[in-house]
């Protein structure tokens, strides 16, 4: 019928075939199309699963990438240790090898720090006034008694001057002057020459003068071995002189003070040998460690200087002068500087005016 070209009732003809479907195959027809629905799903799924694996697969791979990265970088790192240990090996053997070295050419046995040879001069001064306090009876000594002015040997332009008259002293002040007097001689005889044993001698300038120059000259270590060196070769070839300049303290303050003295002499006389001989070694230390000490005893007349200066009575009027000195400032030169370790101890003079307007403001 169609095949004639007849179109007028197409839809109704097929409309009628429609009708004529059986059950069974509209069945068949739904279930086909549910089937390529479910179809295009799943494919729409496995392209999202692919994509999915791609992604996966990069990341593993970027993964593996990192960890080959870390592990060369790991194993530098590891290598870098190696190589440092190594050698901080060899360096901890070539810094033995050199203290070694250095520590044969040191002809000192051990460094003193600051604070171990400020402590070491305070001991000093302390045993010298103690040892004063211990053998000296200043009731004994009346206001009439006249001892004789001595003239010390000098071998500083420091130590010029001379003993005083201690006649008119009252009896608080002759304990000072005692002590005073002992250290001029321990000043002038241990601490103030350039080395132990010269001072009698005139090569005391020409050692300072040749030790200068090598500071200039010559590397710091050179003129540390130098300077301890020179040091112990003159305390060695001076043996005797150092022996008679110990006696010679000690006899000068038996002369003087000995009659004063309400202990027995020959005890007295060892107690002041020794403190001389330590005075001896601690000079000889400070020699021994390639630093600069200095010592500084103020003359008499010197304007009295708190930041330099600790005063007998712990005051500072002004105008007070410098009297006499109990005990010298102890200094260390630096490059640029110089630092006090230990003032001046010092019995000032305070001017007459002075005294008379504390005088006059007294309530008594």
């Amino acid at each position: 019928m169609l095949g004639g070209g007849d179109w007028t009732n197409l839809d109704e003809q097929c409309h009628l075939l429609e009708i004529t479907d059986t059950p069974e195959e509209l069945d068949m027809r739904d279930m086909k199309n549910a089937m390529v629905k479910e179809v295009e799903h799943l494919e729409e799924l496995c392209t999202s699963l692919e994509v999915r694996r791609q992604w996966l697969d990069d990341e593993a791979k970027e993964l593996r990438l990192a960890q080959a990265f870390h592990q060369d970088e790991l194993r530098r790192q590891q290598t870098l240790l190696e190589d440092a240990e190594r050698a901080t090996q060899t360096a901890l053997v070539k810094n033995h090898a050199l203290e070694s070295k250095l520590a044969m050419l040191e002809p000192w046995s051990y460094s003193m720090s600051d604070d171990e040879a400020t402590h070491a001069f305070e001991c000093l001064h302390r045993d010298i006034k103690g040892w004063v306090d211990q053998h000296y009876n200043t009731s004994k000594i009346g206001t009439d008694c006249c001892l004789e002015v001595h003239t010390s040997e000098t071998t500083s332009s420091n130590c010029s001057g001379s003993h005083q008259d201690f006649s008119f002293l009252l009896h608080s002040e002759i304990l000072q002057n005692i002590q005073a007097d002992i250290f001029e001689d321990i000043f002038c005889s241990i601490l103030a020459p350039f080395t132990v044993g010269t001072s009698r001698s005139s090569w005391d300038h020409h050692f300072r003068v040749i030790d200068k120059e090598v500071q200039n000259i010559c590397p710091m270590a050179v003129w540390q071995n130098w300077r301890s060196a020179l040091s112990k070769a003159t305390a060695s070839l001076e043996k005797e002189s150092l022996t008679a300049i110990c006696n010679d303290i000690i006899q000068r303050n038996e002369v003087k003070f000995g009659q004063f003295s309400v202990m027995k002499s020959s005890e007295r006389m060892k107690q002041l040998k020794k403190i001389v001989c330590d005075c001896f070694e601690f000079k000889q230390k400070l020699e021994s460690q390639g630093k600069l000490y200095y010592f500084w005893w103020s003359p008499q007349g010197l304007a009295l200087r708190e930041e330099r200066m600790v005063s007998n009575t712990g005051t500072y009027p002004v105008g007070a002068t410098v009297r006499r000195t109990l005990w010298p400032m102890f200094y260390r030169q630096m490059p640029e500087e110089w630092v006090i370790l230990t003032k001046e101890v010092v019995v000032m003079s305070i001017p007459k005016t002075l005294r008379q307007i504390e005088s006059s403001s007294s309530i008594f």
